[in-house]
């Protein structure tokens, strides 16, 4: 039944209650709201492993692609400068 009420919910209505809720929390346990900090960690070092490759393999695409085209010295050096 509450799951039924929950997902009939709109989303902004249940980002906004998210957002009360977290506010409320930092408010009321001020400094031991730090606690639960590991989960962050948990959540963004994954993200991070996974981004920084990424962007690195889609610029050294990009200029490679380049290079092909002719392009690619003429970037490297603006790049350098």
């Amino acid at each position: 039944m509450c799951n039924r009420i929950w997902f009939a919910t709109a989303l902004w209505k249940r980002i906004l209650l998210g957002l009360a809720l977290g506010i409320i929390t930092g408010l009321v346990l001020q400094e031991r709201a730090v606690a639960p900090r590991g989960m962050g960690d948990v959540f963004f070092r994954p993200i991070h492993m996974l981004v920084v490759p990424l962007m690195l393999i889609a610029i050294v695409a990009g200029v490679a692609a380049m290079a092909g085209q002719g392009q690619g010295v003429a970037i490297m050096l603006e790049t350098i400068q």
